[in-house]
């Protein structure tokens, strides 16, 4: 029965992180096309609270005793998410680099997609 809940709590996480970066791409839409200064912090401000959700989803993985396949990807989400944060920081210095945040932010997307179909079907058995 613990076990159940941990998952749940590892399936909850991942869907907090995936709500999470579609609403990274309405703030930083707010900035880009209406021009607002508050969608700009509130993207990072959002980015920062992602940084401490995907430091969590490994250790929810490790407590819901999952693969270590799930395990690894979460770790990696956390690091993909960790190289967002660093690349938005480069758009003085490193412009072209910076411009790695997008693509960066769709292979988020993507994996975490994965993690989540993956928990689903872990929680079918």
């Amino acid at each position: 029965m613990a076990r159940r809940w941990e998952q749940n709590l590892y399936l909850l996480l991942s869907s907090l992180i995936l709500l999470g970066i579609l609403i990274q791409g309405f703030l930083i839409g707010t900035l880009m096309f209406a021009g607002t200064i508050w969608g700009r912090t509130a993207h990072g401000v959002l980015g920062l609270l992602l940084l401490l959700l995907t430091l969590s989803l490994p250790l929810a993985g490790l407590l819901a005793r999952l693969s270590s396949k799930m395990i690894i990807l979460s770790a990696v989400l956390f690091m993909l998410t960790l190289i967002q944060v660093m690349l938005a920081g480069f758009s003085r210095s490193a412009p072209f680099l910076a411009a790695l945040h997008p693509a960066n932010a769709m292979l988020m997307f993507g994996l975490n997609v994965f993690l989540i179909i993956q928990g689903w079907q872990m929680m079918r058995k």
